[in-house]
């Protein structure tokens, strides 16, 4: 049979996420219907978009708090349309605390769950798989140390693997992407990384841009881009770009192929750093949030890293640098580091080789769109 999926997700990286399994499932029976909330990737496959919520800035506890009765409202809309129109599956990505209420509807109204990209129990507290196992949320994990957790709890747990094994396959080589790119001769490609959060970009790309300038006077072979997720995005790039006495290209949508292209990058801490580590990119990783959303996270945060090939490695393959040390000198003094020692990227590439290996293999996407079409009882048509 044809079925009814609800689908939530907040942010872009989830939005991008939950459309890759959107499409496949069209592919696997076209007939199924998707509504919920989400943006323009959900969009683009077709899915009835109810709520668009990724102006919302949600990074941090503080921030969260600010928008509480923004979420509150979306919530209410998306329970009404539940109840109304009562899907066969509630399909859940990331957006965690929003979403382990999501998942308690779901248990309420008797509809299954399935969340991708669960919230990170092995990161920020067990306390939250527990809850997802208690609403009998049935877990697509993609990460190891997330299917322990989640298992560990009791949650039924598949997993799956990262999707971004399935979305990184460049056949082109770095003569190809050279001509592309228009790399000359002797020039040193390196990618700047802000983030997909247009507070993100605002609050790290400054701080890149100096750093960059400063790498510049060292060797000035080096040459900059900048990949951006979406055209409004790369509007606000170049409004940034233009206060400073130096270029770079932007570029939209490409960001796989310019990381497959760079030899190094200043990567803002999230999706980005484990797209360069797939594509065996060194980098300097780099984080900062509000002062009070910061001591908050450090009373609850399990781990020593912020980038996720740290975490995966349990070491610092990759230096990072964080909230108060996070300054342009600090950032310039670790990018020199590496790029003015050969063997140094040498060792970070195999170390980000071995890091790569623990997202498990292709699939992620297939396995759960099976997922949600099983708890959907939603039939396959197509193999």
């Amino acid at each position: 049979m044809s079925g009814k999926v609800m689908v939530v997700t907040g942010e872009l990286s989830g939005d991008q996420r939950a459309a890759e399994v959107v499409e496949e499932i069209k592919r696997l029976n076209p007939g199924v219907e998707f509504f919920g909330m989400g943006s323009d990737r959900l969009k683009e496959q077709s899915v009835e978009i109810i709520i668009d919520p990724t102006e919302i800035n949600s990074i941090g506890f503080l921030e969260a708090i600010k928008n509480y009765k923004a979420h509150k409202h979306n919530y209410d809309i998306l329970k009404d349309a539940a109840q109304e129109r009562r899907p066969d599956v509630f399909f859940l990505i990331d957006f965690s605390g929003f979403n382990i209420k999501m998942a308690k509807l779901g248990t309420r109204l008797g509809i299954p769950v399935v969340d991708y990209f669960p919230p990170s129990a092995w990161l920020w507290g067990e306390w939250r798989a527990r809850k997802m196992a208690k609403y009998g949320a049935v877990i697509a994990a993609n990460l190891p140390m997330e299917r322990d957790i989640y298992r560990a709890k009791g949650a039924e747990t598949v997993f799956v693997g990262h999707p971004l094994i399935d979305k990184i396959d460049i056949n082109l080589d770095n003569i190809e992407l050279n001509e592309i790119f228009e790399i000359k001769d002797k020039e040193f490609p390196i990618a700047l990384l802000p983030g997909s959060r247009k507070e993100e970009i605002e609050k790290l790309l400054p701080l890149m841009i100096e750093t960059a300038l400063k790498l510049k006077k060292d060797n000035s072979n080096y040459v900059f881009f900048i990949p951006a997720a979406n055209l409004k995005l790369a509007d606000l790039i170049e409004d940034i770009l233009i206060k400073y006495p130096i270029k770079a290209k932007v570029v939209k949508d490409h960001t796989h192929l310019i990381l497959k292209l760079v030899r190094f990058a200043i990567v803002a801490s999230g999706t980005a750093t484990l797209e360069a580590m797939i594509l065996n990119t060194p980098m300097v990783i780099i984080y900062k949030t509000s002062n009070l959303t910061y001591h908050i996270a450090k009373l609850f945060y399990k781990k020593d890293y912020f980038g996720m090939p740290n975490i995966l490695s349990n070491s610092e393959i990759v230096p990072e640098v964080v909230q108060n040390d996070l300054t342009v000198d600090n950032i310039y003094k670790e990018a020199r580091n590496i790029l003015s020692k050969p063997y140094l990227m040498t060792d970070i590439k195999i170390k980000l080789v071995s890091a790569s290996e623990k997202l498990g293999k292709k699939g992620a996407i297939h396995k759960t769109a099976k997922l949600v079409m099983r708890e959907g009882n939603i039939d396959v048509l197509q193999r």
